[in-house]
This record gives structure tokens, C-alpha cells and sequence, in this order.
């Protein structure tokens, strides 16, 4: 009997209450509804004159491209004074890093962002450009990776202003190689005077690439044609076939001041420097002779 009592107590308690919740809930969603209760928290930045590199914001600022921009900014305003971009950065610190050491090592960046660059001055006027200095370049002992310390700086009110940052990157080494000036095709018989010569990085200069001008002189294409300006592999390349198998050739013997001519027939092809077996048809011996030209061997003592 008591226990019955306290519910309806209870619900009585509930019932009274009911109204005024009633009330506030629909006060929050009208004020809502006019926008005076905002649901989402605004960015709000804030500029501070003492230091030209401080921002605040309810989140962090977003990833940005390689055109991100440290803007110079009047307060209030957004109109850009000055910017300064990755890729002139970059090649700033890799003018820089050639300078110290060697133009035969490239940089590959690791991703990295501008620092933001804000101030204000009485009057809103603009107060100059931001001025950016390498300070210094360390590179591994195992040269592989690199760190630029880089230092951004504000002029403000007779003040300078500096934010420093550090830059990381890999290194790769690079070495020269020849490539063909102009296209060639199979039979096209490579020349000194074909050849140019590029940088292409070292890890992909294995044993099958060519390194050096002779191993492209006096060869052809072996299929088709082989493009200008792009490294070799030695498969793509042979030497032309001076000597066909069971072709009449010419074989010269010499021996001081004596040289004898005859001719021969070839029992295998082969190329200039090739030793080769031939056939004496008037003997019906079977020579070694060398590839010295086409269609020209010389006997071997």
C-alpha cells in the first residue's frame, strides 16, 4: 500500500514538472532556428602584432599543396603583401646545397609546410616581404639524408621578427651516361658524334644500363628503334653481322712482309672482332680466321 502510494506521488512530482521542460526545449530549437544558438564551433584567428608567426584556431590548419603560400596579411583584411611558395623555397636550399656539394646529387623533399606568417601595423599599411635565409645544410654520414635549417624573418615597427624551421630530405646520387642525340633505328649504325650524355640517379644504374660511349659505338639498334635522350640497356643494342654463315669472304694471311689473299667461305657469322671458323674449299681445311671488316677475315697463324 505504500509503495502504491509513493508512485502516484511520483508521477504527480513528473507531471507538474513537465511544462516548464516543455517550455525551454521549444525556446532552444526556435533560437535555433534563428540562428542565435550556432551548432558548430566558427574558426577564429588571431592575429597578434608581437609575433608575425602566431595563429590560433578551434583546428588545425589544413594540409596545403607545393603552392602553398605564407601569406603577409593586413589585419582584417586577407589581401596578400608577400608570399613565398614550397617549390621557391626548395630551390633555394637545393641552390644552396649544389653550391657546397656538387651538382651530381639530387634532392627529394620529404613533405613539409610554410610557416604562417600574419602581422599587423597601425594604419593597416604594408610592412615589407618575408626574408628567407639557409642557415645551414647538414647532410648524414652515410650521405643519404639531409637537414636544412631555414629561417623565415619579419621586419615590424623596427623589429625583426624570425621563425626557423627544418627542412628534411634524401639524397640521390647521380652519374652521367650516354643516350642517343637522335632516334635510330635497326641497321643505323651508332657513331661518336650520336651521343649525348644525361644525369640518371645510381640506383638504377645496374649492371645491364651502358655507362660508356664504346659500348654504344659500332652498334645498332636489335629491334626496331631505340628513342633520343633515354638511358640504354645493352640488351637493346648489337653489334652489326660483318661475316653470314656460308658467304664467300675474303681472307688475308700475313706473316712479316709477306700477305697472302684467298678466298674463303664462312661457316658461322660473325661480328667485327669475332673469331670464326672458315672453309678452305680448294684444301677443303677448316681455318679460324678474325672478323676484321665486312666480308674480310684474317687468318689466324
Amino acid at each position: 500500500m505504500s509503495l502504491k502510494i509513493v508512485s502516484i506521488a511520483a508521477f504527480i512530482g513528473f507531471m507538474a514538472i513537465l511544462p516548464a521542460y516543455s517550455r525551454s526545449l521549444n525556446d532552444i530549437v526556435e533560437a535555433t532556428r534563428k540562428k542565435d544558438f550556432p551548432l558548430k564551433a566558427k574558426r577564429i584567428t588571431t592575429f597578434q602584432p608581437d609575433s608575425p608567426f602566431s595563429t590560433s584556431s578551434t583546428s588545425p590548419p589544413k594540409e596545403k599543396n607545393e603552392a602553398q603560400v605564407a601569406s603577409v596579411s593586413v589585419l582584417n583584411t586577407g589581401t596578400n603583401i608577400a608570399s613565398v611558395t614550397l617549390n621557391a623555397v626548395e630551390k633555394k636550399i637545393s641552390s644552396e646545397f649544389k653550391g657546397k656539394f656538387g651538382k651530381n646529387i639530387r634532392l627529394i623533399f620529404a613533405p613539409w609546410r610554410l610557416p604562417a606568417a600574419y602581422y599587423v601595423k597601425d594604419g593597416g599599411e604594408s610592412l615589407g616581404d618575408v626574408h628567407i635565409r639557409v642557415e645551414k645544410i647538414d647532410v648524414s654520414k652515410e650521405r643519404s639524408t639531409m637537414v636544412a635549417t631555414v629561417t623565415f624573418s619579419v621586419n615590424q615597427q623596427e623589429k625583426t621578427y624570425a621563425k626557423t624551421i627544418f627542412v628534411r630530405g634524401k639524397l640521390d646520387h647521380l652519374i652521367d651516361v650516354p643516350v642517343l642525340m637522335r632516334p635510330m633505328h635497326h641497321g643505323d649504325i651508332i657513331k661518336k658524334t650520336d651521343i649525348d650524355w644525361i644525369k640518371v640517379s645510381d640506383r638504377k644504374s645496374g649492371r645491364f644500363l651502358v655507362l660508356h660511349e664504346q659500348d654504344l659505338i659500332g652498334h645498332h639498334p636489335r629491334s626496331k628503334y631505340i628513342k633520343a635522350g633515354v638511358a640504354i640497356n645493352k640488351k637493346d643494342l648489337v653489334l652489326p653481322i660483318f661475316v653470314n654463315k656460308s658467304a664467300p669472304i675474303t681472307a688475308f694471311y700475313k706473316t712479316g712482309s709477306l700477305e697472302l689473299k684467298m678466298r674463303v667461305k664462312a661457316l658461322e657469322n660473325g661480328h667485327k672482332g669475332d673469331t670464326i671458323r672458315v672453309l678452305n674449299e680448294t684444301s677443303n681445311k677448316i681455318l679460324y680466321a678474325t672478323v676484321d671488316g665486312p666480308s674480310t677475315v684474317i687468318l689466324v697463324p
